[in-house]
């Protein structure tokens, strides 16, 4: 029996919000196209980069951790409904652009990953059944999509671990660089990289499932992304060294160096768990998209959306694959710091204002009390 379930009525903990967040994370920072930049083995900057990127993302969202607190942790959609009214469909077309965008870059990056890493040869049939599985998902309801990445992500962070502890014969702490800050820009390019995501606006619309746990949502999800960053980053330079820098996906090849008596490569297991990831955030996104498109129209045309969203994203993702270039201008607009800051900074905080604002004008003075008890 499917989970036909209402959106408002998603059950949906805290710690799935958090998880699958993780997902989203893992699998932007595992086929990202410039992942390549991050591996300059002259120097060992990529940690400091990580480090002040996590402290950066927890100030950055104190706004936005506020506003939520203040309207009992319901979507920043529905915030924004109460405090501007009709004006706030102009902040739902713009998160539906926005996370629409994510997810054909998402899309065109699994392509692609797909394509030129794991079989050249691949049939564009495969990714049209890829598409149909997603839709078929989110008409049973995006609850099954939460609970299946909670089991998935545990094996995915299982076997991390694994490839870790297994590579140890291979490391050499001379692939290690000192730590001079050397490149200034290459150092800021990195740490924006690392700081600024979609996942930080993803918590704004899935807070509502969180509820009071957000707070220790988000902190878990920027502590375990701050732990295997570091952790997956360091293992790849101590096994690689400057071959790093001429590997497009240096997070699979290093899986393909570890054998096992089970199995000839591990990263065949890599592989599969890496398409089940990639599945969920899929959901996830054109989940999000749908959402925020439907507080404009209501909640009807739920699967018409669905399809209509899926197909479309379907359809650039294959024209934007062949051209590097607009994958990585996509890439750069969705993370730009800009954007970002925008929606996660400067909304929250207009929301603040403005609803500050409202309560003191609506506030009755002391001569309208008087009034009212004569």
């Amino acid at each position: 029996m499917g989970l036909s379930i209402k959106n408002d009525q998603l059950k949906i903990s805290a710690y799935q919000v958090a998880i699958i967040l993780l997902i989203s994370r893992c699998q932007s920072f595992m086929h990202v196209i410039g992942m390549r930049s991050f591996f300059n083995v002259e120097t060992s900057d990529i940690f400091i980069s990580i480090i002040i990127a996590m402290l950066a993302i927890i100030i950055i969202y104190i706004p936005a951790m506020m506003v939520l607190k203040k309207f009992k942790y319901i979507n920043i959609i529905d915030i924004c409904k109460k405090v501007w009214g009709k004006y706030s469909n102009i902040i739902s077309i713009i998160l539906f652009l926005y996370f629409f965008l994510v997810s054909i870059k998402h899309l065109t990056g699994s392509i692609f990953f797909v394509t030129a890493h794991i079989y050249i040869d691949a049939s564009p049939l495969l990714i049209v059944a890829f598409i149909g599985v997603v839709i078929y998902a989110l008409f049973l309801g995006i609850e099954g999509v939460f609970r299946s990445g909670a089991v998935i992500f545990a094996i995915f962070f299982l076997l991390n671990v694994i490839v870790f502890f297994l590579l140890f014969p291979t490391y050499d702490m001379m692939n290690m660089g000192p730590f001079v800050l050397s490149d200034v820009k290459n150092f800021t390019q990195n740490t924006f990289i690392l700081t600024f995501s979609e996942e930080l606006i993803a918590l704004l619309i899935l807070a509502e499932y969180s509820k009071e746990k957000t707070k220790s949502s988000f902190l878990s999800f920027v502590l375990v992304v701050f732990i295997m960053q570091e952790f997956l980053i360091l293992a790849i330079i101590l096994a690689m060294g400057g071959y790093a820098n001429s590997v497009q996906f240096p997070i699979s090849t290093i899986t393909a160096m570890v054998r096992l008596p089970i199995l000839d490569r591990l990263e065949s297991a890599y592989i599969v768990l890496d398409t089940m990831l990639s599945f969920i955030k899929t959901c996830l996104y054109i989940f999000l998209a749908k959402k925020s498109f439907q507080s404009i129209i209501g909640k009807k045309f739920d699967r018409t959306l669905i399809v209509l969203i899926s197909t479309i994203c379907l359809i650039l993702s294959i024209c934007i694959v062949s051209k590097l270039e607009w994958l990585n201008l996509l890439s750069s607009l969705i993370s730009s710091p800009i954007i970002v800051s925008i929606l996660v900074v400067l909304l929250p905080v207009s929301i603040l204002i403005t609803s500050n604002t409202v309560s003191l004008t609506k506030q009755p003075t002391r001569c309208t009390k008087v009034k009212e008890n004569k």
